[in-house]
């Protein structure tokens, strides 16, 4: 497989889940650079029909959008809907399809030499895309109900949308624009700076772990910060320090002993090279943004919205969780997806109170 930069994967595999009815329509879902193809919770899978790429059993772990994405439920015990909810994109409705990125922390293919980060081993989300139209063809599926990609996953949407605009009725695209802040890049270009520093080094976690607490800084909104933790410090072994650094440190703690740097620092890398115009983008589009987001800000959400040459929806989503928005606002994105999922969206923008239901 050719890569944009002129690098090559051989022999490429990526690893995927497809659950949901038999023959249904195929919703393709995609998460940040952290997520995994565990959409849905396993758990409740068991009298669907399954297609892993590597036939393993079943490993009972919760999925990061059970709440959006996954079979009914007949009872409130883990979810915070009502009695009999179903997902906005059920499973007894529709296959969904998710992925691990090509360079990302799952079995789907690397760069050969991932001590080297240039141009040949560079992998952008339009590398992801032209997987991603491989893979259907080894599924046999000719065209997508749709494509979801929530933060790094709205990049390889995009890049899918413009480059297979056949193969797919609407995209949607969370918490991610045709370009990003120059602020942001550099928050990403210090992450993997902290990193690469490390990386041969027997302390290469700390490394990521810092990497990942500046990171976490820039998901979420200065609000929920402040109100979440004290402002004053309290003594630890004759030394101060703050309730949100321990906080930081639980979550880097656990975020090191799942993650893999290398694959890190090539999908942060890929989130900074990519850049579309939102012209290019010739089929349905409905984007999602959160007013607190600092990483991907509104407006360039609705710049996306504005100048795609297709029909367009724009939602604003109020959140006190910033970028995180799209695992927490997970009624406000429901309400969107059942507007739009069967019928094609007129263009409009609309603003949605976190915790809205309809």
């Amino acid at each position: 497989m050719k890569l944009s930069l002129g690098g090559e994967i051989q022999a490429p595999q990526i690893e995927y889940r497809l659950v949901g009815k038999p023959n249904a329509p195929v919703i393709l879902v995609m998460g940040g650079i952290s997520a995994d193809m565990f959409v849905t919770n396993e758990e409740q899978l068991s009298s669907l029909n399954i297609c892993d790429s590597n036939d393993s059993t079943i490993n009972l772990k919760k999925g990061w959008w059970h709440d959006i994405a996954g079979p009914a439920v007949s009872d409130n015990s883990n979810t915070e809907y009502d009695l009999n909810y179903e997902p906005a994109l059920s499973t007894d409705k529709f296959r969904i399809l998710s992925i691990e990125f090509l360079g990302g922390n799952g079995r789907s293919s690397s760069v050969k030499s991932p001590l080297s980060f240039d141009r040949n081993n560079t992998i952008l989300p339009q590398d992801q895309a032209n997987a991603i139209a491989l893979l259907l063809d080894k599924l046999n599926i000719t065209k997508l109900h749709a494509v979801v990609g929530n933060s790094y996953g709205g990049f390889v949407a995009q890049a899918f949308a413009i480059q297979y605009p056949s193969r797919l009725n609407q995209v949607f695209v969370i918490c991610c624009a045709h370009t990003t802040p120059n602020k942001a890049k550099a928050n990403r270009a210090i992450q993997r700076q902290i990193i690469k520093l490390t990386l041969e080094s027997p302390n290469h976690k700390e490394g990521l772990k810092l990497a990942r607490s500046l990171a976490m800084l820039s998901y979420r909104a200065d609000d929920e910060f402040d109100g979440r933790f004290s402002a004053q410090p309290y003594e630890r072994n004759d030394s101060f320090r703050f309730e949100f650094e321990d906080y930081l440190d639980r979550a880097g703690d656990h975020f090191v002993n799942r993650f893999c740097p290398y694959a890190y620092i090539t999908l942060s890398q890929s989130i900074d090279l990519f850049e579309i115009n939102p012209e290019e983008i010739k089929v349905p589009i409905v984007t999602v943004a959160f007013d607190t987001d600092v990483l991907i800000p509104e407006h360039l959400v609705k710049e996306l919205s504005d100048n795609s040459s297709s029909k367009s929806s724009h939602y604003l989503i109020q959140t006190p969780f910033g970028h995180d928005g799209f695992l927490k606002e997970t009624q406000a994105l429901n309400k969107i997806f059942n507007r739009h999922i069967k019928s094609e969206a007129a263009p409009q923008t609309k603003a949605l109170t976190s915790g809205e239901h309809s």
